[in-house]
């Protein structure tokens, strides 16, 4: 199962961000990187913050707009964390959603 799952980035601005999003991947198993609109390119940067993550960021796929990744992207769930407050958009917790309270 864990073979199936994908992590979605969505306009990420900082490339080494990418690359530490990878490394961090890599530590639990996961090999799909999907970029969403990304307003940085996969670099140097992203290149060192992957350390041994070089294969993950080399298959990452890149999709120039959602509707790309809806029409080439398999159903499935979907969780979407953001390090935004949400203000203006319903939110709900994490674990609670997983427990279906």
């Amino acid at each position: 199962m864990i073979e199936n799952l994908r992590v979605v980035l969505v306009r990420s601005k900082y490339s080494r961000n990418v690359g530490m999003v990878a490394r961090a991947m890599s530590h639990y198993q996961l090999q799909n990187l999907i970029l969403i609109e990304p307003r940085c390119e996969i670099d140097e940067e992203a290149r060192e913050g992957a350390a041994h993550a070089q294969e993950i960021l080399r298959k990452a796929v890149i999709y120039p707009h959602w509707q790309r990744f809806y029409d080439w992207e398999h159903e499935g769930i979907r969780i979407a964390f953001s390090a935004r407050d949400g203000q203006n958009r319903e939110t709900f917790d994490f674990f609670e959603s997983l427990r279906g309270d």
